[in-house]
């Protein structure tokens, strides 16, 4: 069987940038990719069968990418042995792997499924994935209460900042978790890095071991355009004041190292 390789990491992230040099380093990520859309323009590389199994297991479990509820049991029979078929339909692949944040939400459930696959993790300051996140304008991240879209347009903030630190944490802390614990499987890539040194990120990780069987095209892939380096004053305050960000934000550093 030829083991896949997961690439995960919080939404918002720039995972679908890495999945983008991947898929031109020749990993197959899917033969049914999700749509681009207007918050991401040059595609999600996300295969559409990974997607609905990760909705139904949260469906299943009671919770959301979202939200972090306290989950109604464990995956059942069925959804192992959804996921292994998901695998089965694909190990005959040369290189292949697939690419989704939700993910993240199961990494034990999948090391557990695949043991032998390898987890590339993406992670990016957390002002600028809740920047991100308000940019993006997710009803989930937002107050809705009446009124609120007139209010919003004399000042009044809509954004939930802790909701949106939380979910970074809830994201990373998972990424962290898993990494510490299996550190000979994964590799952990700072945001940035792979906006301005792709081509070196994704040659370092053939180095070590990742399948690919393409080159990649630096002139296609550097996009430093597609990171905004920036939040609101409000953000910026709050994840300098955060010791859970601040402490887990330490722990991915000294992951992703040098």
């Amino acid at each position: 069987m030829t083991p896949p390789v997961i690439i995960s990491g919080m939404h918002r992230s720039a995972t679908s940038l890495l999945a983008s040099m991947f898929h031109r380093a020749g990993l197959h990520l899917g033969d049914r990719l999700l749509e681009p859309s207007p918050s991401n323009r040059p595609g999600y590389f996300e295969d559409r069968e990974f997607i609905a199994f990760h909705d139904s297991l949260l469906g299943h479990l009671g919770t959301s990418m979202y939200r972090e509820s306290p989950p109604r049991g464990e995956p059942g029979p069925e959804h192992r042995q959804r996921a292994a078929a998901l695998i089965e339909a694909r190990h005959h692949r040369e290189a292949w792997g697939w690419k989704d944040p939700r993910t993240c939400l199961f990494l034990d459930f999948w090391r557990s499924i695949v043991p032998e696959a390898r987890y590339v993790f993406v992670v990016r300051r957390p002002a600028e994935v809740m920047d991100s996140l308000r940019r993006r304008g997710d009803a989930e991240m937002h107050l809705q209460y009446p009124g609120a879209a007139t209010l919003a347009r004399i000042g009044v903030p809509r954004f939930r900042i802790r909701r949106a630190a939380d979910l970074w944490l809830r994201y990373n802390e998972r990424i962290a978790a898993f990494a510490e614990r299996h550190r000979e499987r994964c590799h952990v890539i700072r945001a940035a890095d792979v906006a301005t040194a792709g081509p070196r990120v994704i040659e370092e990780l053939r180095r070590e071991g990742v399948p690919m069987h393409g080159d990649v095209d630096a002139e296609t892939v550097i996009r430093t355009d597609l990171l905004v380096h920036r939040a609101t004053p409000a953000i910026e305050r709050y994840c300098r004041r955060s010791r859970a960000v601040n402490d887990l934000l330490r722990r991915l550093e000294a992951l992703a190292g040098d």
